[in-house]
């Protein structure tokens, strides 16, 4: 795998580590209804998977991982905090885990509530289309799921 350190918007980007569960936990209290606990997080780093975290000047401020689903990249979780939102954060961690799973001959793919407009602009900013919905995904609210897909559409998003 290629070095994940990068800078983009003054933060910098690489692979989560087991002993930053805890903060990754803390960003998915401020970004989800139903966030992951620490141990749920250190589980997710034992699978086949990529996490990124993202750092500014003080600390992890946003995570993002997928799930190794051959042939997808499942993104499972994409979190930034509250206060560093709308920064270009969200962006660039998708970028990266767009990179990896294309280096890895997976399709990114996800799901997102269909009322979550900030985060449908992100995904379609970087090119994944709606390609299906699943009624009733989510709880707190219940709530129907966009999936969204990213493949080469051959002519553009």
């Amino acid at each position: 795998m290629q070095k994940l350190e990068s800078d983009g918007v003054g933060i910098r980007v690489r692979q989560l580590h087991h002993e930053e569960a805890g903060q990754a936990a803390a960003i998915d209290a401020e970004c989800f209804a139903v966030p992951w606990c620490a141990a749920v997080y250190c589980a997710e780093l034992q699978l086949s998977s990529l996490w990124l975290g993202a750092y500014d000047n003080q600390g992890l401020i946003g995570v993002a991982g997928y799930r190794i689903e051959p042939p997808n990249a499942h993104i499972v979780r994409l979190g930034v905090l509250k206060e560093k939102r709308r920064q270009g954060v969200g962006a660039l961690l998708t970028e990266k885990l767009v990179v990896e799973a294309r280096a890895h001959d997976l399709i990114p793919m996800l799901e997102v509530r269909e009322t979550n407009l900030p985060a449908l602009a992100l995904y379609r900013a970087a090119g994944f289309r709606i390609v299906g919905s699943v009624p009733n995904y989510y709880t707190k609210p219940r709530e129907n799921a966009a999936i969204l897909e990213l493949r080469d559409w051959g002519g553009g998003a």
